[in-house]
């Protein structure tokens, strides 16, 4: 995780998200990628830290963590196994889904003022 930490390019993230009109697919990309990375919870809360650092929307930042556990390679091939392809595409569609609504509705709380003291401290800090 500090590998990805270290050489994701999450300045050029932030500055595409903040220069470009995104209507919302910025949420979809987040959880698309929430798909593609092969992490767990556990791994996933530091990069979510890194991304809160480096100044990414809390909202989209989110939508990747809500959807980076709940839809991983390791569900997708039980999935596949044991129910076919069809359940696995309902799966994976709707944990998309999922993450990219909850990562919508989470940015319009405006939740920042929430942030435990310690990530506070972190963005202070960066």
């Amino acid at each position: 995780m500090s590998i990805i930490n270290t050489y994701f390019p999450v300045d050029r993230v932030r500055n595409y998200l903040t220069t470009h009109k995104l209507y919302g697919l910025e949420y979809l990309m987040a959880s698309l990628f929430g798909v593609v990375t092969p992490f767990c919870s556990c791994s996933s809360v530091p990069l979510f830290i890194g991304f809160v650092k480096g100044g990414i929307p809390l909202g989209v930042t989110f939508a990747f963590l809500v959807t980076s556990p709940l839809v991983n390679e390791v569900a997708i091939g039980l999935f596949l196994g044991m129910f076919g392809v069809k359940v696995t595409a309902i799966y994976i569609v709707s944990g998309v889904v999922l993450g990219t609504i909850s990562g919508f509705i989470l940015d319009k709380f405006k939740l920042e003022r929430f942030l435990t003291d310690w990530v506070k401290q972190i963005l202070s800090i960066a």
